[in-house]
């Protein structure tokens, strides 16, 4: 199990670690129970929960290869109760972030000519994804949930809502007309709206199936509150790398007026303070580690210096020739 982050990993593909989170688990356990309670057949419960994670792997791969096509790197997919999370890292422009945003609807979205040729030529009926299944036992059902969880994630995905990729798309297309500050002040604002409002929709429905709305509606309000921290405390940047994975910003000021940022000293917040104790963690390893590497490279001169050049193996003159750049930054 992945120390802190509770995920196991499942497997390896296209240089991505794919993991499964604890609580993904749970709730699946838990989704099973209702199901079967429900009269669903065992056939018709494994077969939906694995077509759903099929989907959003191939989803969440879509926004990995994205992030590389436009020079970024991905390297961790991890499934949790709320669908998939894409660990993609780019710098942070209005254009990659469009690009990266959009590569996991792509990929439903090419999914849906596809799927409605196999069903036209197999004589499926195509239903509409609020109806659910007409016959979970009838001849290609498999087919039909298919086409309804794949409409569905790819609806639910362009809501404009951060940190959905709906959201992430509408700050993108906001950026370039107004800038990354206010882009991203906007789109915090209708995230935290939406948000409240998938709330209020799954309380007034009251069924378990909603419970996941519900979640869906506080991640979303604690996104965009923790990007508002982000954002005032300056750790967003545009237009450059950031040591925060993809989150940046350039400092500029607004571009829709000539009213600048308030100046004023301002105490650091809980999400500021937590940057800045990663970040000093982050520096005293990176001194540890050179005083590891100087510590060997000392070793392996006092060997030449008494013994000569010749006294080390080939291994360890590669070891010498390898540290040497490390701790030079080459």
């Amino acid at each position: 199990m992945t120390k802190f982050r509770w995920s196991i990993p499942i497997f390896r593909m296209f240089g991505i670690q794919f993991e499964i989170h604890v609580l993904l688990i749970v709730w699946e356990i838990l989704q099973i129970i209702n199901m079967r309670s429900n009269g669903w057949p065992w056939a018709f419960i494994f077969t939906h929960i694995g077509i759903l994670f099929g989907i959003i792997i191939l989803h969440e791969l879509g926004h990995c290869f994205a992030a590389r096509k436009v020079g970024g790197y991905a390297d961790r997919i991890m499934l949790w109760p709320l669908g998939g999370l894409a660990f993609a890292w780019t710098s942070n422009t209005a254009k990659n972030r469009l690009v990266v945003a959009a590569g996991g609807p792509a990929v439903n979205v090419a999914l849906i000519p596809v799927l409605l040729a196999a069903m036209i030529s197999l004589e499926v009926s195509i239903t509409n994804p609020l109806w659910g299944v007409q016959n979970p036992l009838g001849e290609y059902w498999w087919l039909q949930i298919l086409w309804e969880l794949n409409l569905v994630l790819l609806v639910f995905n362009l809501t404009p809502m951060m940190p959905l990729d709906g959201g992430q798309m509408f700050r993108a297309l906001l950026w370039f007309k107004l800038g990354f500050r206010r882009a991203t002040e906007i789109a915090i604002y209708v995230g935290i709206v939406l948000g409240i409002t998938m709330i209020f929709l799954a309380l007034m429905a009251g069924h378990l199936a909603n419970t996941m709305l519900f979640l869906i509606g506080v991640a979303a309000i604690m996104y965009c509150l923790y990007e508002r921290q982000l954002l005032r405390h300056g750790a967003l940047r545009d237009e450059s790398e950031s040591p925060y994975g993809n989150y940046a910003w350039s400092g500029d000021s607004w571009k829709t007026g000539t009213k600048q940022p308030d100046d004023r000293p301002e105490k650091p917040g809980f999400f500021a303070k937590l940057l800045e104790k990663r970040e000093n963690r982050k520096q005293l390893q990176e001194i540890r580690e050179n005083e590891r590497i100087k510590m060997r490279i000392n070793d392996l001169l006092d060997k030449v210096a008494v013994n000569g050049m010749d006294s080390l193996s080939g291994a360890e003159k590669k070891e010498l020739e390898r540290l040497s750049k490390k701790l030079h930054g080459k």
